[in-house]
């Protein structure tokens, strides 16, 4: 079943809550006293059915009392009241022209129970004029009440001599003064330390930073070993580089876009439609500086925080877009070991939550043995010995219940050619895909994005929300 939405409404019911509902009490006690009555009520008697459908439809009937009795309804704005200022004429249905005009069937509702999403309403609008940056608030004070504030204006002027104008120049060659040397003393500051002055940052918001591309001057710096570490190629040139076969599908650059110039946080990956419509500046006419662009793409790479040779690694959002260009660090497991992958994953996040005031390690370790080298530090081995002494001092028996036991799940083994695949892997992300699933990664979403650590463990890149989703896949394929 596909994505489900409803056409856009041409008429509706304009309503006011009244000012008091004295009745909506009344009405809560009275449902409260008839449902305890029904309660004692023989229903099997053909005698209470006829009763109980009798009550029905006073009920029915009483609903609409209810109505007229909560709200004030009003059919059109000469109705509304003059103190009222809550109804706007552009709450009421449109007339028949505007219907046939505005085509509000062209919109799209989309309700909450349709598709198991939130509510949304859809349309296109289209601007026909330029609209001013500034629009005057329109209050219903006159012209008496503003007087005060002039008068106090000019009198504060008048006392140091100077006209509105004066003043007005006075304050804004100050304020430009002050930016100017603040301005300088960065410069000053900068050169002294023998770098470029600093760049004005411009604080926005969400929404308000375009989608660019990659500067060819970042580009440079950070794709070679990007590109020789994950097996991603851009052009031939670069595949010949990373032999790679003459069928290999080469990733688009110019689909790769930043939200900041430099080195971004992250990188997203759009499809070549909504980069060629939306995005890019050449096809699109500039589409980003008429509509604010709030999300799109996927997000493919992210900023390492940790030492590796990329550096950037790779996004669990975006890695099934991204497979079919990945030629390395990648790596095909059985059923057998990508369902252990989720359960120790899904454990140690269980444990890591439920521990108060504790952070434990989320890394999943090759082998059991190593796992239970590095689980005990030294500070936690002489506390346990110093504990056990000092029982044995005061006579008492040792207790071993406070000993923290391995869970059964952390103690199931990987297969040795899934430990051999990792322990090949140098610092850094990679991709498990479930086997059988490499060349339907899209519609299955079968892969999971890891972390290769520098001892003999892993650590999973995927959300918790996530990993119970693939656990439930599993589960249906088992």
């Amino acid at each position: 079943m596909g994505f489900k939405g409803r056409k856009g409404m041409t008429t509706w019911r304009v309503l006011n809550e009244k000012p008091t509902s004295k009745r909506r009490a009344k009405l809560s006690e009275e449902s409260t006293n008839g449902e305890n009555k029904q309660e004692g009520e023989d229903k099997s008697s053909a005698t209470t059915a006829t009763e109980n459908a009798s009550t029905t439809k006073e009920t029915e009937d009483d609903d609409g009392d209810l109505l007229t009795e909560l709200f004030n309804e009003y059919k059109t704005y000469h109705e509304v009241p003059d103190n009222n200022n809550r109804i706007t004429p552009s709450m009421f249905p449109p007339t028949e022209d505007e219907t046939s005009k505005f085509h509000l069937d062209y919109c799209m509702r989309v309700h909450p129970h349709d598709n198991d999403t939130g509510g949304f309403f859809v349309a296109v609008f289209e601007k026909c004029a330029n609209i001013s940056s500034f629009v005057p608030r329109v209050t219903n004070h006159g012209e008496d009440d503003a007087e005060p504030e002039i008068k106090r204006a000019k009198v504060d002027n008048a006392s140091n001599g100077k006209s509105d104008n004066e003043n007005a120049n006075d304050d804004d060659d100050d304020a430009n003064k002050a930016t100017d040397m603040d301005l300088d003393a960065d410069e000053n500051k900068a050169k002294l330390r023998g770098v470029e002055p600093p760049q004005i940052r411009v604080q926005t918001d969400l929404g308000n930073v375009p989608f660019i591309p990659i500067d060819d001057k970042t580009w440079d710096f950070i794709w070679p070993d990007m590109c020789e570490f994950y097996g991603l190629a851009t052009n031939q040139e670069e595949a010949k580089k990373l032999h790679l076969k003459d069928d290999a599908q080469i990733l688009p650059k110019e689909q790769i876009k930043a939200r900041a110039s430099g080195e971004s946080k992250c990188f997203y990956f759009l499809t070549k439609s909504i980069n060629d419509t939306l995005i890019d500046d050449d096809k699109s006419a500039n589409f980003q500086s008429k509509v604010t662009v709030i999300n799109t793409g996927l997000k493919i790479f992210n900023k390492n925080t940790k030492h590796c040779v990329a550096r950037y690694r790779l996004n669990q959002e975006g890695v099934h877009f991204l497979l079919p260009y990945l030629h390395r660090r990648k790596k095909t497991i059985g059923l057998q070991d990508y369902i252990l992958l989720v359960e120790k994953a899904l454990f140690l996040l269980k444990r890591n939550k439920e521990s108060s005031g504790h952070s434990h390690n989320l890394n999943i370790y090759l082998e059991h043995n190593a796992h239970i080298a590095e689980k005990t530090t030294t500070d936690e081995v002489e506390e346990g010995e110093n504990k056990e002494k000092e029982e044995q001092k005061n006579g008492e028996a040792v207790d071993d219940s406070g000993k923290t036991e391995v869970p059964s799940v952390l103690e199931k083994p990987f297969t040795d050619a899934m430990i051999q695949e990792c322990r090949g892997l140098d610092v850094g992300s990679f991709v498990f895909v479930l086997e059988g699933y490499e060349k339907d990664v899209m519609n299955s979403k079968m892969a999971m994005v890891a972390w290769k650590c520098r001892g003999e463990a892993i650590n999973m890149l995927v959300g918790k929300e996530e990993l119970e989703g693939v656990h439930s896949k599993i589960r249906a394929f088992q």
